[in-house]
């Protein structure tokens, strides 16, 4: 067994409470790598030779990564309602943006 399967048998995802804190951990860490790697490609625009290419293919690439992350969310936990699955999720990933911009900016 690995690290990660030792996590998941460890959290018990039958109780609504703890699906719930992983799902809003899951969210929170999906918004980490979204706003991460905006981040990142702001970061090396000014020294592209094509911007636009990295802008859009950036903007593509984070957007497909964060909805198959959302919609593995959905699969993994199909005994929940979608809804409230991606109102928590949401929160978390709204979180992690409201964490970045303060650390970034300050």
């Amino acid at each position: 067994m690995t690290f990660i399967d030792d996590v998941l048998l460890s959290i018990d995802l039958s109780s609504s409470l703890g699906a719930i804190t992983f799902i809003f951990i899951l969210g929170f860490l999906i918004g980490l790598g979204y706003f991460g790697g905006l981040w990142l490609t702001l970061k090396k625009l000014p020294d592209s030779s094509h911007p636009y290419r990295l802008m859009i293919g950036s903007f593509i690439l984070r957007l497909m990564i964060t909805l198959c992350c959302f919609y593995g969310l959905i699969y993994l936990f199909n005994n929940l309602e979608t809804g409230i699955i991606l109102f928590i999720a949401v929160l978390g990933f709204i979180l992690a943006r409201l964490i970045l911009t303060k650390k970034i900016i300050t």
